[in-house]
């Protein structure tokens, strides 16, 4: 078990999750993105979720055409993320939105014809990286604010 520490909240992640895979779509810890889900193994995985702490593996696709991917038609590397909303629409289908938390790689899928399942490899960067990281935001956050102040056809609303 991985333990994802935050400002607000202690997260732990189980080694393993159910996976949802996704068609052209790559998140990246730190998104909040919306996803439509609708096919039969991915509601099942979404629902598996639900029950538990309401994490997934999102994974995405090698070939966005296929309609029914199988375990080799995924890539190993993919998003731990954690529902924030779900939404039932009238199709079926669900619209759910959903935050990357860390990066995972599928060690192994785990048996289960109704839903994707796999144990995960967490892959956390470096605590020093972290420092970096909020010194390289801090900078480039400090330059978008001036250039949109020097550039007119930018509103100002842009930087809230």
């Amino acid at each position: 078990m991985a333990i994802l520490e935050r400002e607000d909240e202690i997260i732990e992640i189980p080694e393993s999750l159910p996976v949802l895979p996704l068609r052209a779509v790559v998140i990246c810890p730190g998104m909040i993105t919306p996803l439509l889900v609708g096919r039969p193994k991915s509601l099942t995985s979404l629902d598996e979720a639900m029950k538990g702490d309401r994490l997934l593996l999102v994974i995405t696709q090698r070939e966005m055409n296929v309609d029914e991917p199988d375990t080799d038609d995924l890539y190993r590397m993919g998003t731990v993320v954690k529902i924030l909303q779900i939404m039932r629409l009238v199709e079926g289908t669900m619209r759910i939105l959903v935050e990357g938390l860390a990066r995972g790689e599928v060690t192994r899928y785990l048996a289960s014809k109704k839903y994707f399942k796999a144990k995960v490899a967490i892959h956390m960067p470096p605590a020093s990286s972290n420092r970096k990281m909020r010194a390289l935001v801090r900078s480039v956050t400090n330059q978008f604010t001036e250039y949109v102040q020097l550039n007119k056809r930018i509103p100002d609303e842009v930087l809230r």
